[in-house]
């Protein structure tokens, strides 16, 4: 059995607000943590080495993620917008990652419709909430030394 995270429970994780674009197009605001760090200590098995590999291979994979969903929405290809953002929003979802997931949810339904109005924006949000969630990984890691 591996030891508990050292700083797991000095951690403090204030609510960001997030702004989220359905798929007609309108738009909530609510307060979310960006990463559910206890999902993300579950996948790590509470191992600091294994936590920062999968920090660092979903940081890698959302870089890759971030490029194609681009793509897709400016070549208005609404079924590989589809595909991606539920690819995107699957990875995040299991491993924690929050801050993205509406935005995704969001743009996983704009390509299944095919309606792509607001998907620029979304994007735009998914960016913001994958800054969110680095930001919130810097500083967790740093409590693990």
């Amino acid at each position: 059995m591996n030891a508990p995270l050292q700083g797991q429970g000095d951690f403090a994780t204030g609510p960001h607000p997030t702004t989220v674009v359905d798929a007609s197009g309108g738009s909530t605001t609510r307060d979310v943590s960006p990463v559910d760090l206890p999902r993300l200590l579950e996948v790590s098995d509470d191992d600091p080495e294994q936590l920062r590999e999968m920090v660092d291979l979903f940081l890698d994979e959302s870089q890759n993620l971030m490029q194609k969903l681009g793509t897709a929405i400016r070549n208005g290809a609404a079924p590989e917008v589809e595909q991606v953002a539920h690819q995107f929003k699957g990875a995040s979802s299991s491993c924690g990652m929050t801050a993205v997931v509406p935005a995704l949810q969001g743009l996983e339904r704009m390509g299944k419709s095919g309606q792509l109005n607001g998907a620029a924006q979304a994007y735009a949000q998914t960016g913001e909430g994958l800054e969110q969630i680095k930001a919130f990984l810097a500083g967790y890691l740093q409590t693990l030394r």
